[in-house]
């Protein structure tokens, strides 16, 4: 929603590895970039970033993509999810 580049590195052992599929479905859309943690090195992220901080229009591109994957009504939507499950669990 803030319309912001990222380098994501995602939480090898978080749940369902859920972490690495949602940032490899921002890095596909072009809205960031991704570094696994099993992959990272001091060399290899200094490269990225540099590569990265260089290239100003894609990283005004990969603002602009991550504006548009942006659910800014999430928590509203998952509250009114939450009250109707809990409507219907009585």
């Amino acid at each position: 929603a803030a319309r912001k580049p990222s380098l994501l590195v995602p939480f090898p052992r978080a749940a369902d590895d859920h972490q690495r599929r949602n940032a490899e479905a921002m890095a596909q859309n072009g809205a960031a970039a991704i570094l696994l943690e099993q992959e990272m090195s001091p060399e290899g992220l200094a490269e990225l970033l540099r590569g990265l901080l260089v290239d100003r229009e894609a990283l005004r591109r990969m603002g602009e993509q991550a504006g548009t994957m942006a659910q800014p009504d999430a928590a509203g939507r998952i509250a009114a999810m939450v009250k109707t499950l809990a409507g219907t669990a009585r």
